[in-house]
């Protein structure tokens, strides 16, 4: 007699399991942008506005690409001797521009002068077991002035070249966390960089990697065989 109500309860649990939230931040293939300097973005690029401190997009704040929400994600930029602008004359026509970019993530920047320290960029709250592909770039012209940067990201090194079309934008990809939920972006000034000013326009982070939960799995096929096991 009971074993209706019994494989309605292990039923119900089981569908629990397997619908259960895994403790993810973002989902595989969300992306989320961040456009520097005080120009509003129009393609749900979170903007850090305008000023030369320290700042941060609060948790449960940013939005990813499609303008949802992104829960636990925090991301926080430190520039301790830095300065924003617009910079829109010429700055609109680099070529070889990521396709989530679009001319308004370019028209400013923030920069930082190397001698005060360097620019830091980190997102906080990530996913440890995910990994992420992550693109800058540069859309500072700077009128005979070299702000050349390189960008340092677990492990791996490369630079924007600030005024030259598709070299403006760096690509890296297979990116880890350290271990706390931190992705930290450091830079320096480039190799011809000879006014130590580092300079990014803006960034978009995609997440391309979140493992199964298999625990969950393991847990809902085991109790999948006890629903199911045939009375004696």
């Amino acid at each position: 007699m009971l074993r209706k109500p019994i494989a309605i309860i292990c039923l119900l649990t089981i569908v629990s399991f397997a619908t259960a939230s895994y403790a993810a931040p973002i989902v595989n293939g969300t992306t989320i942008g961040v456009d520097f300097g005080p120009t509003a973005a129009t393609n749900n690029f979170n903007v850090t506005g305008s000023g030369s401190n320290s700042g941060s997009i609060a948790t449960g704040t940013l939005i990813d690409t499609s303008g949802v929400t992104v829960d636990v994600v925090g991301f926080e930029w430190t520039k301790p001797g830095g300065w924003s602008n617009n910079d829109s004359t010429g700055s609109t026509d680099l070529s070889g521009q990521p396709a989530i970019f679009n001319d308004s993530n370019l028209t400013d920047w923030i920069g930082e002068n190397s001698s005060a320290g360097n620019l830091k960029l980190t997102f906080t709250g990530l996913d440890d077991d995910a990994t992420y592909n992550l693109v800058i770039g540069s859309g500072f012209i700077a009128n005979g002035t070299n702000v050349d940067t390189i960008w340092f990201v677990d492990g791996q090194s490369k630079e924007t070249q600030h005024d030259d079309g598709a070299l403006a934008y760096v690509y890296f990809n297979g990116l880890s966390t350290d271990g706390a939920g931190n992705l930290v972006i450091d830079s320096a000034p480039g190799a011809g960089n000879t006014s130590n000013i580092t300079v990014v326009s803006a960034l978009g982070l995609t997440a391309v990697i979140i493992p199964e939960p298999s625990t969950i799995i393991l847990a809902a096929l085991g109790l999948t065989g006890v629903c199911f096991r045939r009375p004696r």
